[in-house]
């Protein structure tokens, strides 16, 4: 066979990512430059834009190559000017006007995520600052790809005149001038003048004389009145922007002082027992205010997390100091609360230690403050934009009602004094236990009292990092999250199957988060298992409202911790997570897991006879894989299997199922065995639910989005009760109903029963009927119908309430009778209505929902209806050949077809190719017949004399779709098709696909 010659201009260097020099912009033309940015890498990316000047501020979401992945802190820094140089349309400026801050790595694996490279600049022209201009440029560790691009810089600062058109003296003038206007008073010292770049930013504010300004050289003028105080209390020390371009225009006016110095410190255990006069410490005292004079002057400072306070006063000043703050507000209902009054005098060494006796009354107070300011230090450090116990929680301490106690009320946490032979309890773990309770209200709501007491055991558990709830008696553990005699009740929502005591039945709970922690710790190292079990304890804390001890929790641990969006492949962490659950009786991991990888999609058409291909990967988490089979029926038929065999890749699996004559509907699923006796289906549910394909030509009779202005003819009625006509065409987010979806499946709206956003609970109402009625169609020109739509539904057992679909008044489809239906997922409901609606000149679909007097759902969501026929083609479908290449993300690059089949008249046929990199230029090779030429990259699979190239890029899933024009001329030939796709790292440096022949039809 003789070579082809065709790639001789160098296929990986048409693959690189290539940014064509950007012309100098006007400013005019920086209005487009969000656009531009988008319009040149495309998929995912999104641009926000800078606060006050609107010029583009950070780009998201998607990601893309450089021809050279960097390793280095050189070649990151080199690798970031190439992006700011190739984007200069989104910043603005080129990189010959930054000065690198900083390269740094940033090891996010530990929690999770990836690890990722920060590349940081600060801004300057000609040796001048841009005041706050920087710009950061985020890489994937692993790949070198660029995933975020920031700034904060001035565009065309680089413009600017930098020869001052007013003198510095002039502009001192007017930065006395504004400087008295501020302050009140005269400028008694020039301390500073400098000159810096500056542009709109949030910092000069929305009415800053800079917004639409352009970028501007000003003076920087620092400015004081020795001796005075202004009425803030702090030295009056300014700084003034003045323009430097000839109008002395004063941009802002920053007030800047010195202050009092000192530190608050406090003795009191840092352990977890209780206290003791032996044990103590002085730790600093964060987060307590402190008064001028009295508990009721203002609020000069607040000590920070070394104790350390600045008051803004110059001295004498008496100063006050109580045991409370911005998170705590101690009462020592044993006497008056300890406070400390100290004359301040300028400087530092104005330090206040309190309980320096050590007794137990005020090392109480001590620790309520320590304590609590420790629980709320940890929420911030696990997430620092929680702030939901930023508040001022009561904590009584020393009281004497309830010896050997503490305890929540709902409005303060209260610890009792020494007694009845135990010590005060005003101690670590007690008090992240009360506040924990406070935690579970003010995140989750009203939950049951084991899941209150067991999660506010996790509180202390996680925050001392120590499994021992530590007792009121010295040493020894109250509670222990290391029991192993507690488990999750085996009815879900059960909490009474260990005798019922909260204390007791919440220590399933407990352990199972602790549990977690552990396996993480054992799996990843005890810091970052820590820091993987806080974030996703966080995260739950904040997202879901549990409100008792289900399954559901393990859902939502497993949820969280997804980093693909798809649960079929497992978690970055689901062993640990299934592992610690399941200690403690939630339910075991599916031992079986499935995932397909390559088949036809919903509703795809293929050729007359034409064999359908389905690949899966298929793992066992607990054996081997014993059995994998395809399963597929024609039309209403019974189904019929296909073995499944290896590939050769990791886990993967392929079957076949026969080619048909058309016209056919085909139901399809896979399934699958393990040694350990687990099985599973895909899709889940099957046989019941199934994917489905066509062979022939897809006749659509009757189609609805249900997003026009109208219902389209579409009625509703009542049938029965008060409120049996409850349908409304809505957006489901607008339902309360936990059952109902979040969002349409495309794009907003759906039909639903009791979606009305006002007065309404989501649920459909109880003792009622009411019904959804299509258009009548006129079908008497078809002698086959089916009909399909997008389903969630959720409904109790049929015995009870009743969801069915009729066609015209005969039943088709109901709901179970013994089995709760709960879809919990938009889902393709197809059914087969020729006997129903075929040849028929009058047919109507109804949707009935009806109730008995007890339970309620969310009920239906209907979404994408269809009614279709399928007719008869003896058009054969595209036949893929040949081996496609396994790319550095792990999948096969493989060839397909979309648009139905290639037919003269159809402009919708496109070849496709799936599994390669996201976002990467590529080459499509289309030739008269199949080959096998080798190139340095790969191997090219197309040749003939009529060889052609088409260029594209992939999407963001990793995807890309050519459409092939189908002409008169073409009926009857036939042609190869192969994507080629840019590819950093792998062999070649670039991925190419499998073949796809392609037989045209008449």
């Amino acid at each position: 066979m003789t070579r082809s010659r065709v790639l001789s201009f160098g296929l990986a260097a048409l693959l690189v990512l290539g940014a064509a020099a950007v012309a100098q912009e006007s400013g005019a033309a920086r209005k487009a430059s969000a656009e531009a940015f988008l319009a040149q890498h495309g998929g995912a990316w999104q641009v926000v834009p800078q606060v006050v000047s609107g010029n583009p501020g950070f780009a998201w979401g998607g990601r893309f190559s450089l021809p050279v992945a960097p390793r280095t802190p050189a070649a990151y820094e080199a690798a970031a000017r190439q992006v700011v140089d190739a984007n200069r349309a989104f910043f603005g400026f080129d990189s010959a006007s930054l000065v690198l801050r900083a390269v740094k790595s940033l090891n996010l694996s530990r929690a999770g995520s990836s690890d990722k490279v920060a590349v940081t600049f600060d801004q300057l022209v000609d040796g001048i600052p841009v005041y706050g201009g920087t710009a950061a440029i985020l890489f994937d560790a692993a790949s070198g790809d660029v995933l975020a691009l920031d700034t904060t810089g001035v565009p065309f600062a680089q413009e600017t005149r930098l020869v001052p058109g007013s003198s510095a003296s002039d502009a001192i003038a007017a930065a006395e001038a504004a400087y008295a206007q501020h302050f009140g008073l005269a400028a008694g010292r020039v301390d500073a003048v400098d000159v810096a770049i500056l542009g709109a930013n949030a910092y000069f504010g929305w009415k800053s004389a800079l917004t639409g300004r352009g970028p501007t050289l000003a003076y920087v003028v620092d400015l004081s009145t020795p001796g005075i105080f202004t009425r803030e209390y702090v030295p009056a020390q300014g700084r003034v922007y003045v323009s430097a371009e000839g109008d002395l225009a004063v941009f802002k006016v920053v007030p800047r002082a010195f202050a009092i110095d000192g530190n608050v410190s406090g003795n009191v255990n840092t352990g977890q027992e209780p206290n003791t006069t032996t044990n103590q410490e002085t730790p600093p005292l964060p987060n307590m205010w402190v008064r001028l004079n009295n508990a009721s002057g203002s609020v000069l400072a607040t000590t920070n997390a070394s104790g350390a306070y600045s008051t803004g006063t110059s001295g004498p000043s008496n100063l006050f100091f109580e045991l409370r703050g911005p998170y705590v507000n101690v009462n020592n209902a044993a006497a008056a609360d300890s406070t400390f009054t100290l004359s301040g005098v300028s400087g530092s060494g104005n330090n206040v230690l309190f309980n320096p006796t050590k007794a137990e009354f005020p090392t109480a107070e001590v620790a309520g403050f320590y304590w609590v300011n420790v629980f709320r230090q940890w929420v911030v450090a696990v997430d620092p934009t929680d702030n939901t116990m930023d508040f001022s929680v009561l904590t009584n301490v020393n009281k004497n009602d309830m010896l050997c106690n503490a305890y929540f009320d709902y409005s303060s946490i209260n610890l009792e004094r020494a007694g009845s032979g135990c010590d005060n309890t005003a101690y670590a773990d007690v008090i992240i236990h009360e506040e924990g309770h406070w935690a579970n209200d003010v995140y989750q709501g009203s939950v049951s009292g084991a899941f209150h007491e067991g999660n506010a055991d996790n509180y202390a558990y996680y925050i001392s990092d120590d499994p021992c709830l530590t007792t009121f008696q010295g040493t020894g553990c109250l509670r222990t999250a290391l029991q192993t005699s507690i488990l999750k009740c085996p009815t879900d929502g059960d909490e009474s199957c260990h005798g019922g005591s909260s204390h007791t039945e919440g220590q399933a709970l407990a352990s199972a988060v602790w549990a977690v922690r552990a396996r993480l710790g054992t799996a990843l190292g005890d810091a970052a298992g820590d820091a993987v079990a806080n974030a996703l304890f966080s995260a739950w804390m904040n997202v879901y409202n549990d409100a008792a001890i289900l399954n559901v929790i393990l859902d939502h641990w497993l949820v969280l911790d997804d980093d693909n969006g798809n649960l079929a492949d497992g978690t970055p962490h689901s062993p640990q997570i299934y592992g610690g659950f399941g200690d403690y009786g939630w339910p075991a991991p599916p031992d079986v897991s499935i995932s397909v990888t390559s088949a036809p999609a919903i509703n795809a058409q293929v050729g007359h006879l034409t064999g359908t291909t389905v690949i899966a990967t298929i793992t066992s988490a607990q054996g081997t894989i014993t059995g994998a089979s395809l399963r597929y029926a024609v039309g209403s038929g019974s189904f019929n299997t296909v073995a499944m065999i290896p590939t050769g890749g990791t886990d993967e699996y392929f079957g076949q199922i026969p080619g048909v004559a058309s016209p056919a509907t085909m139901r399809w699923y896979v399934s699958a065995t393990s040694s350990a006796g687990g099985s599973a289906t895909s899709p889940a549910s099957a046989p019941d639910n199934f994917n489905l394909y066509h062979v022939g030509q897809l006749v659509i009779l009757g189609s609805y989005t249900f997003e026009a202005a109208t219902d389209e003819s579409w009625t509703h009625a009542n049938l029965s009760g008060t409120y049996g006509d409850q349908w409304h065409r809505a957006n489901p987010a607008g339902s309360s109903a936990s059952t109902d979806p979040d969002a349409a499946y495309s794009p907003v709206k759906v039909w639903g029963t009791d979606l009305s956003t006002t007065g309404s609970d989501g649920l459909y109402e109880p003792s009622c009927s009411g019904e959804l009625r299509s258009p009548i169609y006129d079908l008497s020109a078809s002698s086959s119908v089916r009909m399909q739509y997008r389903r969630w539904l959720t409904v109790e057992k049929g015995i009870y309430d009743q969801a069915d679909i009729r066609v015209n008044n005969t039943l088709v489809w109901q709901n179970n009778a013994s089995t709760d239906h709960l879809d919990g997922a938009w889902t393709v409901h197809d059914l087969d209505i020729t006997a129903q609606a075929a040849l028929n000149p009058s047919v109507q679909i109804k949707y009935r929902m009806t109730s008995d007097g007890g339970v309620e759902f969310g009920g239906w969501n209907i979404d994408d209806f269809m009614l279709y026929r399928v007719d008869a083609s003896s058009c054969p479908g595209p036949s893929a050949y040949g081996s496609g290449e396994l790319g550095s993300t792990g999948q096969v690059a493989t060839m397909g077809y979309s648009g139905g089949l290639p037919q003269v008249g159809n402009p919708n046929f496109a070849v496709t190719c799936s599994g390669v990199k996201p976002n990467q230029f590529g080459v499509l090779f289309s030739g008269d017949s199949q080959g096998y030429n080798v190139e340095g990259w790969g191997v090219i699979l197309v040749a003939g004399p009529n060889f052609l190239r088409t260029y594209t890029t992939s999407d963001g899933a990793g995807a890309a779709a050519v459409t092939i024009p189908i002409t008169p001329a073409m009926a009857g030939t036939t042609r190869c098709y192969q994507f080629a796709f840019r590819d950093a790292g792998f062999g070649g440096d670039v991925q190419g696909a499998n073949g796809l022949s392609v037989t045209f039809c008449p």
